[in-house]
């Protein structure tokens, strides 16, 4: 199991946790490091979608990419090389659409910037304890895509990672052994996938410390996790009951409810990076639907974006987060940054 915790920004030590053990592996994954290495991540998976995957295996220690293919001739006529005109062309092709991409990324992360209202929220670090791990996600690169974009959404932010569990299906977590494991947080994210879970003692432990007051994001298999217990604690928690997702694509997001500051300035024609649409078999009572996508093969329209009231916690949740396409899709990290304001905000 590792835990990480440390301060980012705003503070110098790190947050006091008395049933918490800092990992000797925090300040090279989640400290100083933490902006070059989740740059690098980011990097990699941009340019996979240029360059053949040969050139990207070792991506995260490059600096510069290695030149593309391009055959040159030296004519016995001439004495200078002429290069192959084709692949000229692709080369200037290539470096305008990078020129492109880099100046719409500056754009876009002025607009994030000014689309996540953190004026107020800035005033004091928010203490976020993110648990992860299970099934079936590359969970390091989403924990470091989400660390970024709050970062990079000007939010201060204290995190606390516990990724725990293994990759199986099965798992309980040793942190929710202690009574008070969300004291002092403002925000607890679960982007957890343990599905055959059951026991009902160990996750009333969990659903009493938000029936309590601790605000959480619940991140797509959270949706599906302990999905065969026999209890609804956690289902009623998420606000959402869902067994079964429909297959990967590129959907269509209908927003229900413009108004609510955590859609605050997505797209109306936006389109989800590829995913998993999650089946959701019923909404509680409580929840408030934000987003919804239809299905592709039975044209009934689901909840993807939600709130919820649980007790006196207040839960947003989003059933999209399968792919590290949809941890790089900055509409997407928008949304939970604003969701991190929303829930870190005083009624």
């Amino acid at each position: 199991m590792f835990i990480w915790g440390a301060s980012r920004s705003g503070s110098s030590q790190p947050k006091p946790r008395a049933a918490s053990k800092v990992s000797p592996r925090y300040d090279r994954v989640c400290g100083s490091d933490s902006t070059a290495m989740l740059q690098r991540l980011r990097y990699r998976e941009s340019v996979t979608r240029l360059y053949p995957p040969k050139y990207v295996k070792n991506a995260e220690s490059m600096t510069t990419l290695p030149p593309l293919p391009c055959p040159v001739s030296f004519p016995r006529s001439l004495n200078t090389p002429v290069v192959c005109c084709s692949m000229l062309i692709r080369m200037l092709s290539l470096s305008f659409t990078l020129a492109v991409v880099a100046v719409a990324s500056i754009l876009d992360s002025g607009v994030a910037r000014s689309q996540t209202d953190v004026s107020n929220a800035s005033e004091r670090s928010v203490d976020i304890l993110l648990i992860t791990g299970g099934c079936c996600h590359d969970y390091d690169f989403q924990t470091k895509a989400m660390q970024l974009a709050v970062k990079d959404h000007g939010i201060k932010a204290n995190w606390t990672v516990v990724n725990d569990g293994g990759t199986g299906t099965d798992a309980q977590i040793a942190l929710y052994d202690d009574p008070e494991w969300a004291t002092g947080y403002d925000v607890v994210i679960h982007n957890e996938c343990f599905a055959d879970t059951k026991d009902p003692a160990y996750i009333r432990r969990i659903t009493k410390a938000h029936h309590a007051g601790a605000n959480a994001i619940v991140i797509h298999c959270a949706m599906h996790t302990y999905r065969g217990a026999e209890i609804d604690d956690w289902r009623e928690f998420l606000g959402v009951t869902s067994r079964k997702h429909d297959h990967q694509s590129r959907y269509p997001v209908k927003i229900e409810k413009p108004g609510h500051p955590i859609m605050a300035n997505v797209p109306a024609d936006y389109v989800s990076a590829t995913d998993e649409l999650y089946v959701i078999e019923k909404l509680w009572p409580r929840a408030e639907v934000l987003a919804t996508s239809e299905s592709e093969n039975t044209k009934v329209a689901h909840p993807v974006f939600w709130t919820n009231t649980y007790g006196q916690a207040k839960v947003f949740g989003t059933t999209y987060g399968h792919s590290n396409d949809t941890f790089s899709d900055d509409v997407f990290l928008g949304v939970l940054c604003r969701a991190v304001v929303w829930l870190s905000q005083p009624e």
